[in-house]
């Protein structure tokens, strides 16, 4: 609903933060598919707060990966490199691929 919202006011810019919180998988990525057609179709320039690095690599163009302090790197799909993420979030994480699309997944022990 807020989404309509904003778009009924023909932006040029779109900022979203967290727009498929409390979603469950299947709706976050139909909200998300909409978002990025919507931004196609529009020719908008939209910023997408995510918490989820698999939805982002899934539908980001580009990133700005933050850090506890400062960003650790910007950039294309290459910048989230398993060790910026990792000094991003100060745990291992791998990065792979599962289908043809990326993922990033935490290495965690059982113990942890």
């Amino acid at each position: 609903m807020v989404i309509a919202r904003a778009l009924v006011q023909e932006p040029r810019l779109l900022l979203l933060d967290e727009p498929v919180n409390h979603l469950d998988l299947r709706n976050q990525i139909a909200v998300l598919r909409s978002i990025r057609a919507l931004t196609r179709e529009r020719s908008l320039i939209t910023l997408v707060v995510l918490h989820d690095l698999n939805l982002a690599l899934r539908f980001a163009d580009r990133f700005l990966l933050l850090g506890p302090r400062a960003a650790v790197t910007a950039g294309c799909m290459d910048v989230l490199a398993s060790e910026a993420v990792g000094a991003a979030y100060g745990i291992k994480v791998i990065r792979g691929e599962v289908g043809g699309q990326a993922v990033m997944v935490p290495v965690v022990s059982a113990a942890s």
